[in-house]
């Protein structure tokens, strides 16, 4: 009886979802299009059929209409638990297309989840805010990994969602839009992640992913990043974005020597190579606790009570000019180009933290002293071609399954890679034109960069 029970209630709850969703476009569609003037682009990076999950920032409550207008498919939302306690939305919202979700997290956000899996394998359209909540100083928060553990689970594309100008129409508190004004909507390129789903239960992979997602969308929206949480109050006053001009490794005092290259044994491209421009994403992940212990990565525990600087939220940092810059607790490399100016951001590749080479990943602590390295210095110039050889040592095996490789080191004006294809096999003209096309291929896919750090026994 109890499982019977249980399978009428699941039915009922999927008709029920998004049932009037129908006639309420039919109805809201033409008021739309008569009150705002709304801009769509990137319609073409919406698959025309299947499960994809659509992940815009979030500014106002009408954010949910103005993406459900700009779109040809039927979309179906999480929403905050609290519709639910209302007998004037508890069956409205469901109806017009919304899961409730509890922002606190715990199983009830997993049914919810669930719920999102199901029509997402049914192969409809899924709306999810990485940001959990509206944002209420403009600003682009951090997101959640809900969307990032959807995509894994489901294998289904992310297509970020860039919206503006709908907190000018119905900014937070007011109960009725104002009307004649503009929203744009802009879809980008959408996020392939099924070549990770093995590893759904990997936290920094959730991580990874989820700061590419909120990447695109702050591209998208032309927002500022804001690294906490929208339901959480900032501990201290945003930074101003200075406009900062590119350090490269020879201002920053680098030598081109072994002795500033990197000391790992080996680096491992994990699970499908390098991300070649190592472009600083503007939220890395959360940092683990063995910190500094000898593996490059999330490490470091954020928030953790300092040693020693100006207050307990924040640390100061020397850049290569003298200056000190304060910042907050946690902050990586990455994080401090972006906060420096966007143009930094942009062309980081690594960075130098107290004279030695660290990822942009890395978090950094008081006093320490950091540059910024670009391609425009031999440093910069070393670490692309290294990671590029990557890049080539995928395309090779994904061409030519059971291929092994040798040595594939950086050189002066280049970078090469020794490879024993099956069967004593050589490469053919043609086939250098369809690995340059397959390398072109995994760039474009913006595969996260990790390394690992290990010692030569390991190696």
């Amino acid at each position: 009886m109890a499982a019977t029970s249980t399978s009428d209630e699941t039915d009922t709850g999927r008709r029920e979802v998004g049932q009037l969703y129908g006639i309420a476009r039919k109805i809201l569609d033409p008021v739309f299009a008569f009150a705002w003037n709304i801009e769509v682009t990137g319609l073409e990076h919406v698959p025309d059929a299947g499960g994809a999950i659509i992940a815009p920032n979030h500014l106002s409550v009408i954010d949910h209409f103005v993406v459900g207008s700009a779109l040809p498919r039927r979309i179906t939302y999480v929403g905050k638990a609290e519709y639910m306690d209302s007998w004037k939305t508890k069956h409205l919202f469901p109806a017009l297309g919304m899961i409730p979700i509890d922002r606190g997290g715990g199983s009830a956000a997993d049914r919810a989840l669930t719920s999102a899996a199901r029509l997402l394998e049914s192969g409809e359209l899924f709306g999810i805010y990485p940001e959990g909540t509206r944002s209420r100083d403009g600003l682009l928060h951090k997101g959640h990994t809900g969307v990032a553990r959807l995509a894994l689970r489901t294998g289904s594309p992310i297509v970020p969602c860039g919206l503006q100008g709908t907190d000018e129409v119905q900014p937070a508190d007011t109960p009725v839009p104002r009307l004649w004004r503009t929203m744009r909507v802009r879809f980008g390129r959408p996020i392939d992640v099924t070549r990770y789903a093995d590893r759904s239960d990997d936290r920094l992979l959730l991580r990874q992913i989820t700061d590419e997602v909120m990447y695109e969308i702050g591209n998208l929206s032309g927002q500022r990043y804001e690294d906490t949480y929208a339901n959480k109050k900032r501990s201290s006053e945003a930074l101003p974005a200075d406009t900062g001009r590119v350090i490269t490794a020879r201002e920053a005092g680098v030598a081109n020597d072994t002795a500033a290259r990197p000391t790992v044994g080996r680096r491992r491209h994990r699970p499908g190579g390098p991300r070649p421009t190592c472009s600083a994403p503007p939220a890395p992940a959360e940092p683990t606790p063995d910190a500094r212990s000898g593996r490059t990565g999330f490490r470091g525990v954020r928030g953790a009570p300092l040693a020693s600087g100006p207050m307990a939220d924040q640390i100061s940092v020397t850049l290569p000019d003298g200056s000190a810059r304060e910042v907050p607790t946690g902050t990586t490399v990455g994080e401090l180009a972006a906060m420096i100016g966007k143009r930094l951001a942009k062309a980081a590749l690594i960075g130098e933290v107290n004279g030695v080479e660290r990822d942009l990943v890395w978090p950094l602590e008081d006093g320490d002293a950091v540059a910024i390295i670009t391609e425009d210095s031999d440093r910069g110039r070393f670490t692309l071609r290294h990671s590029t050889a990557h890049v080539l040592a995928q395309a090779v095996l994904d061409e030519f399954p059971g291929a092994t490789f040798g040595i594939g080191p950086p050189i002066e004006d280049g970078f090469y890679y020794d490879f024993e294809l099956p069967d004593g096999g050589t490469f053919t003209p043609e086939d250098l034109e369809r690995l340059e096309a397959r390398m072109r291929q995994i760039i474009d896919e913006r595969q996260p960069f990790v390394r690992d750090e290990i010692d030569a026994d390991a190696a």
